[in-house]
């Protein structure tokens, strides 16, 4: 079972077919009924199996994605699963996908052309976790941090000082060197690449070995996830001019790195994490004053349409309620529904996955605290 990030969203979000089927199950106790839970989840799925019958899908299909689409931990009714985490699974001819939830989330089955995504996209907007870089000329080091602590990560490939990226590369140029051109009767010259003497090229050595520490972080940092980075002021400048991590913090840490106490260091990156999620309540301000201007909007339709074609920026969306109805791809405002019938989808997952695909910001959050009293608001492009 997977951990929430983003690229797991968005292959969820870029899959569309005749019909999607998506079930969440909360995390909590359940006293005195053992697999509880594991019974929540089968019902989900026997309700979404019956709205498949009644689309048309055939009985042995039905059957057949089921009978794949649960991974053991969960099938199992005594799985420990259910007490450590939320449950959400997705399913669509030859595709299944489960992953661990953190935050509540009430029991729902959808049954559509698209996966209902809310709650994956919650949870990578409240995700906790974090990463900081130290970045000195004498060491590189990744942590992984939480509310608890830091904790090192060892990243393959990355150097562990700019004296060991210039070695591997001096290593690199001894193998250059063996590259020739061939004169006479077959006598080899040697070329030689990057000769001089190092210090006259300090910059093109640090900046080598910058480019070297971010190439290691690929694939081991997400996109979504926030890097806070901590060492010497110019390498920390340096390494934030020529980065491609896409979530770094405004802030930095200064100072020696290598040096610095766990728990300073752990205590200063939370600042700037807890500083930086603070933004819901910055993007709610703007959108209040927006407002009445024709740059914002919470009427559902005007946000559907808006989303649909790309000029939201900000979106704020009811994580707790759903507004059923479908979108043609062809049309240009969708057909919404008092209540729900088969192989509707609910809008506003609708609004938030196609903003969230745009690179608006989204914010999941109760009802309550959707800005403007409404189920959506959001803050446009243009």
């Amino acid at each position: 079972m997977l951990g929430v990030d983003a690229s797991g969203v968005k292959e969820l979000a870029d899959r569309t077919t005749d019909w999607c089927v998506s079930a969440f199950v909360p995390a909590h106790d359940v006293v005195g009924k053992k697999g509880g839970d594991s019974l929540v989840l089968k019902n989900l799925l026997r309700d979404a199996g019956s709205e498949l019958l009644e689309l048309g899908v055939r009985r042995s299909e039905v059957d057949e994605l089921f009978g794949s689409a649960v991974p053991d931990e969960v099938a199992d009714p005594g799985s420990e699963v259910f007490h450590k985490a939320g449950i959400a699974v997705f399913a669509a001819p030859g595709f299944h996908r489960s992953y661990r939830l953190t935050h509540d989330t009430p029991p729902l089955v959808t049954v559509a052309r698209r996966f209902h995504l809310k709650p994956l996209l919650h949870e990578l907007h409240t995700k906790q976790s974090f990463f900081v870089l130290g970045l000195t000329r004498g060491h590189a080091l990744l942590h992984v941090g939480d509310a608890d602590g830091l904790q090192p990560v060892d990243v393959p490939g990355m150097p562990a000082s700019l004296d060991d990226a210039i070695q591997y590369d001096d290593r690199e140029r001894i193998l250059l060197s063996h590259s020739s051109s061939r004169r006479g009767m077959g006598g080899v010259v040697a070329a030689f690449h990057g000769q001089g003497d190092r210090g006259d090229h300090l910059s093109e050595d640090v900046m080598r070995y910058l480019r070297m520490v971010d190439g290691s972080l690929k694939g081991v940092v997400g996109d979504d996830e926030a890097m806070v980075l901590a060492g010497s002021r110019d390498m920390v400048a340096a390494y934030r001019s020529m980065s491609s991590q896409g979530m770094l913090p405004a802030q930095d840490i200064f100072g020696n790195s290598e040096v610095m106490a766990s728990t300073e260091l752990h205590a200063r990156a939370l600042e700037i994490v807890a500083a930086t999620a603070s933004r819901d309540a910055d993007d709610a301000a703007k959108f209040l004053e927006l407002h009445g201007t024709g740059k914002a909007s919470n009427v559902p339709t005007t946000v559907f349409t808006a989303t649909r074609h790309g000029r939201v920026a900000t979106l704020f969306v009811a994580a707790d309620t759903q507004s059923w109805g479908r979108f043609d791809p062809d049309a240009e405002a969708p057909e919404l529904h008092a209540e729900r019938v088969a192989g509707d989808e609910d809008l506003l997952d609708t609004a938030a996955v196609e903003a969230w695909s745009t690179g608006a910001t989204v914010h999941v959050v109760a009802g309550q605290e959707v800005p403007g009293g409404g189920e959506l608001a959001a803050i446009f492009r243009y």
